[in-house]
């Protein structure tokens, strides 16, 4: 009779366990399921996020390097004057002049003048101790060394009479634009440290017996 009890308490106790070690591995098994969800949809909803940061900096990148260029149309139209009395008539105070000029415009690295006929006819570099070389002409828009270069006709009285290459630092639309995406990430970074801290790990699951 006695036998007969401890078979019955030792099955009972084995059978809690067992009991007890599925209902553990059901609770294990809906956190995995709950955590892998939490997981897809995070990595989807960082993927648009990271499309849409892609896309604002393009956006930036690009309005920046249009205004560039709409300035410095604007600044070399304004020094048209400058431009015909210190290349056509060799006027040394006006060359003196329109170097001054473009000193204040610090990000400008080189300026570059030709004629019509490809022939340069003046040329200008910043005194920062790096030496630059007259760029040749590729209209447009164009990057050299990490640097813009624009090509454009200078216009008087609405007629072209130099080609204009200007060497422009882009050290500051890089610097905006890093700026931009490290705003962009921070958010992130932290999310993924907060998710990384926070997330259940669950037990270790134990043997059966002991």
């Amino acid at each position: 009779m006695k036998n007969k009890l401890d078979d019955n308490s030792l099955k009972n106790g084995k059978s809690g366990r067992l009991n007890g070690k599925i209902s553990h591995d059901i609770d294990v098994h809906h956190l995995y399921h709950k955590t892998s969800l939490f997981s897809k949809i995070a990595l989807v909803m960082s993927s648009v996020l990271l499309c849409v940061m892609l896309t604002a900096l393009y956006i930036s990148y690009n309005n920046n390097t249009q205004r560039v260029v709409k300035d410095i149309k604007v600044m070399m139209n304004t020094f048209s004057p400058l431009i015909i009395d210190a290349a056509i008539y060799k006027d040394t105070e006006t060359s003196i002049e329109l170097n001054r000029s473009l000193e204040t415009h610090k990000k400008i690295l080189s300026l570059s003048l030709y004629d019509l006929d490809g022939n340069l006819i003046h040329f200008y570099e910043k005194n920062d101790g790096n030496s630059y070389a007259p760029l040749a002409q590729t209209p447009g828009l164009s990057i050299y060394e990490g640097n813009y270069t624009l090509t454009y006709p200078v216009s008087f009285n609405g007629d072209n009479i130099f080609n204009y290459v200007i060497y422009y630092s882009s050290a500051e639309i890089i610097r905006t634009i890093l700026i931009q995406l490290f705003v962009f990430i921070l958010p992130f970074f932290f999310y993924y440290l907060h998710f990384s801290l926070h997330v259940p790990q669950g037990d270790k699951t134990t043997d059966i017996f002991d």
